[in-house]
């Protein structure tokens, strides 16, 4: 793990913000820089899974024309 120098007034406006939340500054540091990973499909019920590929698919409407996805088409 790195350290990271702030300066004292810095450092003491976090530590309020972290008390509010009932954290440490590094628990509220960690918890603002934290990616954000979905589940991965082994972690999802079944339900959770469905409800997400549903969710996939409307991300990605028809194109309203024929794709051509077969393997040889990304060598063209």
């Amino acid at each position: 793990m790195g350290t990271l120098d702030i300066d004292e007034k810095t450092f003491e406006r976090w530590r309020q913000r972290a008390r509010t939340l009932g954290l440490s500054v590094e628990d509220w540091l960690h918890q603002l820089v934290k990616p954000d990973l979905p589940k991965t499909a082994s972690e999802m019920s079944p339900d959770e899974w469905i409800n997400w590929l549903h969710e996939f698919a409307s991300r990605h409407p028809p194109t309203g024309y024929p794709v051509d996805d077969s393997r040889e088409s990304i060598y063209d």
